[in-house]
């Protein structure tokens, strides 16, 4: 919302000396009538209670070149515009060093301590007034903001945003300052400021206990406690999210290993060692996360997460661990409590569906655990094919050659390795480009015509395609897999990087770029992000 540009113009008028000292205190004047007058210079007498007028009722005050505009606090928003004989002003502003500070109605006379927002226009003061007047600012006060506007912002132009703002939910806390173009700013970071409403009611009837003055300073600063408190939860909750995101891949590799009821029976310790120490429970913090899904929808890989460990069936805590990071169980601690179990599935390993497993030196206890995990998952491990035979199998009892020339087909046209660094882009994606993740790699924003059936892939033993496929919306069709050819993400990978990365087409044309696998230019679009 900007302030259109308009024109003011002041013909500034050759006058004497004599007549330049009549005026040179226009401006100041009518600052003084427009907040009170009488009320404002009139010392207080102990005893009398001033009726009818605070100053303390101020919200914001705007000097302009045709005018002042004086908004108060209230429930109701209130405000009026006092203009200027325009003639007058030249005059006052001709009058050179007699030219009296405009802004010293605000202080010199009675601090307006609940004042949150002064407007000046650059013409009618200097830099030294207005750190004159931020000098007499303490603690105590509101004043959140000075705006110093351009000459040519009128009245009509600050009223009209006051009250377009305060017809918008929230909008009365907003800055007008902040939506006028060509603004000098300053802020007292007053982040508090509604917490500070110094009032005095043996002075003023509006201030007591009771009064409009004080039932409204205190809805608002309950108002804003609330919103704040909001704003930390939403806060905390994105946070938490992205913390589980990251770590999804562990989390999945549970997820599937206990949703394997065979497992219960079949590795009966570790099963219960994961399920004991992943599953949600009363100490869990779950704020807004239900909610969450609720009302963005359950299509995120994260969604079966919380679901299948209960999370989102679970009253939980109402306050975060200090230690937590995300809204899962923190996941060093699940691989540890596993580790031991892990180490001993390896050692008895009957199938010898890990005997080819091989671990870095260096890996951590979660990386382990996982790698197991994955290990045990899939369906497709052993040197000598067994569990992949055993799925490939035909009414005859043998294996399907051409089902064995698909998938290693598909492998080579779709490696496993890009499907990982698929996954892993999207998800790094969904924060800040999610539109633009979601218009450049999956099937509905790529008009891509073809669907397939996951339960095939996995038949296939591609799980990983399958996982990352159905996350792009590529599932939940034919179970012709020889249409997968069809796809390629050699180009949208391009548009992405150019998209994301700020990168210029012609580096993208440059043989650098284009001699990059797609796994690689997943990577490389990772990175750049992070």
């Amino acid at each position: 919302m900007l302030v259109k540009n308009t024109v003011f113009s002041v013909e500034f008028l050759y006058i004497s000396r004599k007549e330049v000292s009549k005026f040179m205190a226009y401006v100041y004047d009518i600052v003084v009538a427009s907040l009170g007058g009488k009320p404002l210079v009139s010392n207080t007498r102990e005893g009398v209670t001033v009726k009818g007028w605070s100053p303390n009722m101020f919200k914001r005050v705007a000097i302009l070149t045709d005018g002042i505009v004086v908004e108060y606090h209230g429930t109701v928003s209130r405000s009026r515009v006092v203009p200027f004989d325009l003639v007058k002003v030249s005059e006052d502003l001709a009058s050179g060093g007699k030219y009296k500070n405009p802004l010293r109605p605000i202080f010199e006379f009675k601090a307006l301590s609940c004042l949150e927002e002064l407007i000046v226009s650059s013409s009618l003061v200097t830099d030294s007034m207005v750190k004159n007047y931020l000098s007499t600012v303490s603690d105590s006060h509101r004043i959140r903001q000075v705006g110093v506007v351009p000459l040519e912002v009128k009245t009509s132009d600050i009223s009209g945003l006051i009250e377009k703002l305060n017809s918008q939910k929230g909008g009365k806390h907003l800055l007008v300052s902040d939506f006028i173009s060509g603004t000098s700013k300053v802020s007292t970071k007053n982040e508090d400021y509604y917490t500070k409403y110094y009032l005095r009611p043996t002075y003023y009837e509006l201030d007591k206990q009771g009064g409009s003055l004080r039932k409204y300073f205190d809805t608002i600063k309950e108002e804003v406690q609330a919103k704040r408190e909001e704003g930390n939860k939403s806060s905390l909750l994105s946070s938490y999210l992205a913390y589980d995101k990251k770590n999804i891949r562990f989390w999945n590799s549970v997820v599937t290993f206990l949703s394997k009821k065979e497992n219960a029976s079949k590795y009966p310790q570790l099963y219960s060692n994961l399920k004991s120490h992943s599953m949600a429970n009363a100490g869990c913090y779950l704020e807004g996360l239900k909610e969450y899904f609720e009302a963005n929808g359950t299509s995120e890989p994260i969604y079966k997460v919380y679901k299948v460990l209960g999370y989102l069936d679970t009253k939980g805590s109402t306050r975060p661990s200090s230690e937590a990071k995300g809204f899962l169980r923190k996941l060093e601690a699940v691989a540890n409590n596993a580790y031991p179990l892990v180490l001993e599935v390896v050692k008895k390993d009957k199938e010898g569906l890990l005997r080819n497993l091989k671990l870095p030196k260096d890996s951590d206890r979660s990386y382990i655990v996982y790698t197991v995990l994955e290990t045990l998952n899939s369906e497709t491990v052993g040197t000598d094919n067994e569990k992949v035979e055993s799925d490939l199998r035909t009414s005859e009892g043998s294996v399907s050659e051409r089902e064995v020339l698909l998938r290693e087909g598909l492998e080579a046209l779709l490696p496993e390795s890009l499907m990982v660094g698929l996954f892993d882009l999207w998800e790094a994606l969904q924060d800040d480009y999610r539109e633009t993740a979601g218009m450049l790699l999956s099937a509905r924003g790529r008009d891509f015509g073809y669907r397939f059936s996951e339960k095939s892939l996995r038949d296939l033993g591609l799980d990983r395609h399958a996982e990352t496929l159905a996350l792009l919306g590529y599932c939940g069709g034919s179970d012709d897999l020889q249409l997968l050819g069809k796809l390629s993400f050699t180009d949208p990978l391009s548009s992405l990087c150019h998209m994301v990365t700020r990168n210029s087409l012609a580096e993208l044309r440059a043989e650098a770029w284009k001699s990059l696998s797609d796994t690689d230019k997943c990577d490389y679009i990772v990175r750049r992000i992070n």
